[in-house]
């Protein structure tokens, strides 16, 4: 074999075959040549550098064999979680804590006046903050449960202020008008004159988000996207069903 042919190698240039450039080297003392791939690995020889040769070997070679299902299972690491589940626990944990106190705003009505978080405190045992846009799929969706939960619990001590930071006034008008909602909102970002967007305040990692904020100003419960059973036992602890 010339990979263990003695002498100097004489570099011949390159060849392609099959899309694959192979580089050609010849060694003193013999008529055949040495082929090796991009990265310098030996892949056959022959008499003829415009050829190729390549041999390979293939061991414990079974044909027509049955190969049951664990053959090509997985089984994670113990520690391994789900990819959805890894970076839904990430951002749960980027966003304002339950216990913390939860920024104090005042946005504009996109029907008119403003809002305040404090007034609403002062009227209300709980808020549900929650961060939208209409173009937000989700959001749309959550809405309707929304829309059910305000009146629901409407005179009971709750209420809910959904805060949109992208959407000019006259399209969130427009998209109330068009779906009915009567529950109360917000322009929280540069759409409401804000320097600074509410949704950064609390650190809104995706849409839709929602709050549950305390009488005292603290933060009862938080997700990005609206788990119904989960509202409605925080709820319940404060006296509101």
């Amino acid at each position: 074999s010339l990979l263990t042919a003695k002498g100097k190698p004489t570099y011949l240039g390159s060849v392609t075959r099959n899309a694959r450039k192979l580089e050609v080297l010849k060694f003193a003392g013999s008529e055949e040549v040495l082929f090796l791939d991009s990265k310098g690995f030996p892949v056959g020889e022959g008499s003829d550098p415009k050829g190729v040769q390549i041999e390979t070997s293939l061991s414990n070679l079974r044909l027509n064999t049955s190969l049951p299902p664990k053959t090509f299972a997985f089984v994670p690491p113990k520690d391994a979680k789900p990819m959805e589940e890894a970076v839904n626990l990430e951002m749960q944990n980027a966003m304002l804590q339950v216990g913390q106190k939860a920024p104090l705003f005042e946005v504009r009505n996109p029907l008119g006046g403003t809002i305040s978080l404090a007034e609403l405190l002062k009227e209300n045992r709980a808020v549900m903050v929650n961060f939208w846009s209409t173009g937000c799929a989700a959001c749309l969706v959550e809405f309707r449960k929304l829309q059910k939960l305000n009146e629901e619990m409407q005179g009971k001590g709750f209420v809910l202020i959904a805060l949109n930071s992208f959407d000019d006034p006259d399209s969130v008008r427009k998209f109330l008008k068009q779906n009915g909602y009567t529950f109360t909102v917000g322009l929280s970002g540069a759409n409401g004159g804000k320097k600074e967007s509410v949704d950064d305040l609390f650190k809104a990692q995706a849409y839709p988000s929602n709050y549950l904020v305390g009488q005292n100003g603290n933060i009862l419960w938080r997700n990005f996207g609206y788990e119904e059973a989960e509202v409605r036992q925080v709820l319940e602890k404060v006296g509101i069903k």
